[in-house]
């Protein structure tokens, strides 16, 4: 069952590129790739991007993507902080505890993908299944994209 009555606020967390989105049920009320100018405080440009578009949507659940294997440990641990970062500035604008981390593997599912594919192949393969479910996502960003598949997965849990 799609829940079309709760706004959901869809990341997909990157240092350099941070896909979001906000949905509610099928409908793509807002997208953006939030890019950080390239210093000692992404984390928290990214932060104040977040806290303005949850101060102007509301949302009531936050889908952010959990960190998927990095070979280089400090990519890995710079990822993982900036995703509690993320969380942690949901909860205190929101006060809400909904914030599901979906995987890699369940964001490519809920578009009815799977098995290990190069991470280009996979990129192509979103593009592909989003747009045939709305033509409007064809021309949007990479990040956008996956931002709208993680947040359909989270929505299915919540």
């Amino acid at each position: 069952m799609l829940l079309s009555n709760i706004l959901v606020l869809g990341i997909d967390p990157g240092i350099n590129k941070c896909g979001l989105v906000l949905m509610m049920g099928d409908n793509l009320i807002h997208q953006e790739v939030i890019k950080p100018i390239k210093n000692d405080f992404r984390k928290e440009q990214i932060a104040d991007r977040i806290t303005e578009v949850i101060d102007q949507f509301n949302p009531k659940a936050l889908a952010i993507e959990t960190s998927y294997f990095s070979a280089n440990i400090k990519v890995a641990m710079e990822l993982a902080n900036l995703r509690g970062f993320i969380q942690g500035t949901f909860y205190n604008k929101t006060k809400s505890n909904k914030i599901i981390n979906i995987t890699p593997a369940e964001a490519k599912a809920v578009l009815g993908l799977g098995g290990r594919v190069k991470r280009k192949e996979s990129k192509e393969q979103v593009r592909r299944v989003l747009t045939l479910f709305n033509k409007k996502f064809a021309d949007l960003p990479e990040d956008v994209l996956d931002a709208i598949a993680i947040t359909m997965a989270g929505r299915n849990k919540i």
